[in-house]
């Protein structure tokens, strides 16, 4: 019986080794760390002016850190730093020659990537992760960032990044607060928030969409009948300029007022212009149209790259 409990005990002291979701993950207590960012603006991606369009965040790359700060993308897979970042770090940190490699690209063109270069924020070690270097040449004049994050690293490293747009903050967890648990409205996300599918409520019918990363404030809609549900026949001043992926053309859309009010599980969320874009000119994905993350603004939002959760939770979380 003594042999029994010794190997029980070891069984499940290993099992609490190998998989790290058998939670020790739990929530009681915990506290998380915040950062600040700033919100810079942008009209970039979409033609819209959005001055909620930029998370710069404060990241350090091996121990280096830069007054432009770092974008945080949500919409992007790979880590990116431009040339003048690059040179300046290879300046300050010389062995870090060591970690560059130079790769084929298209035709006769290279590239060269940094690889497994820490990342962390105010002294606070997040991860490793390989950096692609964007060339002098692409580096556009009076950049505002020294680079970009993308969600491959907190995929990697299995985090949970939570973003608070009205506090203008950023925490990176390994486990969700319990109180968060209780009020928060999550969905399976799977792999990464890429064309994830999204099911919102306008009054009583439901509409399945993809989640657009960027911060457009803007409802993409392609049937004329969720168009016309949505939206009043009251169009705005702006327009939409919608790049088709991986090429040089655009379109663009007229936007309209919305209509009713849309609802991600119990929470109400932020009103946005409606705009539509023909089926037959494009279509991402096999849901209804895409809503971008500028419509969860009033809460905090949930990209669990630990478990492949999605969701939101009110900012009343925070209080004590």
């Amino acid at each position: 019986m003594k042999l029994f409990l010794v190997a029980l005990i070891l069984a499940s002291f290993s099992y609490s080794i190998t998989n790290p979701d058998n939670d020790n993950d739990s929530g009681d207590d915990y506290t998380p760390s915040w950062y600040s960012f700033d919100w810079l603006a942008s009209d970039g991606y979409s033609g819209l002016e959005n001055p909620r369009s930029i998370m710069r965040v404060s990241f350090e790359i091996g121990g280096i850190g830069s007054s432009r700060g770092f974008q945080l993308c949500l919409d992007v897979r790979e880590n990116y730093i431009y040339e003048s970042f690059f040179d300046d770090l290879l300046w300050r940190k010389p062995g870090f020659e060591d970690n560059v490699i130079s790769l084929q690209g298209a035709g006769r063109t290279r590239r060269r990537v940094l690889e497994e270069a820490g990342l962390t924020i105010r002294g606070d070690t997040l991860g490793h992760a390989d950096f692609n270097v964007i060339e002098g040449f692409n580096e556009p004049e009076n950049v505002e960032v020294s680079g970009f994050i993308g969600y491959d690293f907190f995929r990697a490293t299995r985090k949970i990044v939570a973003i608070d747009h009205k506090s203008s903050q950023v925490a990176f967890m390994d486990k969700l607060p319990e109180k968060w648990k209780e009020k928060a409205h999550l969905i399976d996300m799977g792999s990464s928030p890429s064309f994830l599918s999204l099911r919102v409520r306008a009054n009583r019918s439901r509409i399945s969409l993809s989640f657009d990363g960027e911060p457009t404030p803007a409802l993409i809609l392609y049937r004329r009948w969720d168009f016309q549900r949505l939206a009043l026949n009251e169009s705005v001043e702006d327009s939409l300029k919608y790049s088709f992926p991986r090429s040089d053309e655009h379109m663009m859309l007229g936007g309209y007022k919305p209509q009713r009010d849309l609802y991600f599980g119990p929470y109400k969320l932020k009103s946005h212009n409606v705009y539509r874009m023909p089926e037959k000119d494009h279509r991402i994905g096999g849901e209804d149209g895409l809503i971008s993350q500028a419509f969860f603004e009033d809460y905090i939002l949930i990209l669990d790259y630990r478990r492949g959760n999605f969701g939101i939770v009110p900012p009343s979380v925070l209080d004590n």
